[in-house]
């Protein structure tokens, strides 16, 4: 009985002294862990919305066209002109004879009419309405569009039924002149002349002009008269327009503002009897 009792109390003991261990352990457990201090967390903050970049377009300023006003002679041309004959803006066709070829062609656009060559050494003609011009004055806006050298472009008056006619031409190296055409031979009236009525330039306008009366010929360009000449070789026939493409043999011109205008009678003088 007493072994009992004493082993009883043995075992009371331990286990008591077994709980208490546990229990210290776990005071020196709680206490390491709430020694260790919790990690702070720092909130990254959040980017901000990039602020939307927006282009504007540059403006480009849209073009004031200034209507130019319509081409008149000067006072000194206008002084020997009387009423006009015909005038051809090109807004529509009138009855130009102008074929198309393997060497070129036409076409009638936005107010102006252009010839093309498309072949060297070649030329392309149109023929207006007018099918006869004795005494008159004769004037069109021309400007070169494609031309290189020698190329030419301008007025044909005074063309006959078998082809003759006299030619006021410009070149596109700056030169003006005057040629008669007579039996498919090339007659210099006046050879190539540089002039500085000339605007230089692709698609800038010359004005060219014409005062035909009997075989005297005034021949201006711009308003200026740069010509004068005296040739019998043609008396009278239609009036045209002349391209010719030499060595590139790539030409085109374009036309506006086609006029002719009849000249004033010359006053007779009158003689006062000497008293």
């Amino acid at each position: 009985m007493h072994n009992l009792i004493g082993n009883w109390g043995n075992g009371s003991k331990r286990s008591r002294f077994t709980a208490v261990c546990i229990t210290a352990c776990a005071l020196l457990l709680s206490s390491c862990v709430s020694a260790r201090p919790a990690p702070t967390f720092t909130p990254v903050p959040t980017p901000p919305a990039p602020t939307p970049t927006v282009f504007f377009p540059t403006l480009v300023p849209t073009p004031t066209f200034t209507p130019e006003p319509t081409p008149s002679p000067t006072a000194d041309i206008a002084s020997d002109l009387g009423p006009i004959i015909f005038h051809d803006d090109f807004s529509q066709d009138l009855g130009w004879i102008h074929l198309h070829s393997n060497v070129g062609g036409s076409s009638l656009y936005d107010g102006r009419f252009s010839l093309s060559v498309r072949q060297a050494n070649a030329f392309y003609t149109a023929l207006s309405p007018v099918k006869e011009f004795v005494d008159g004055y004769l004037e069109v806006e021309v400007q070169a569009v494609l031309c290189t050298d020698d190329d030419e472009f301008g007025l044909m008056f005074r063309v006959d039924p078998s082809g003759g006619h006299y030619r006021f031409t410009l070149t596109c190296n700056g030169e003006a002149r005057v040629t008669r055409i007579s039996e498919g031979s090339e007659v210099a009236v006046i050879p190539k002349t540089i002039t500085n009525a000339l605007i230089p330039g692709l698609l800038v306008d010359n004005r060219l002009g014409v005062i035909a009366e009997g075989e005297r010929f005034r021949f201006f360009l711009n308003g200026d008269e740069i010509f004068t000449a005296r040739d019998p070789g043609l008396r009278w026939g239609g009036l045209g327009l002349f391209v010719r493409a030499r060595r590139g043999g790539q030409t085109t011109a374009s036309f506006d503002d086609f006029i002719v205008r009849a000249l004033l009678p010359t006053p007779t003088p009158t003689l006062t009897p000497t008293p």
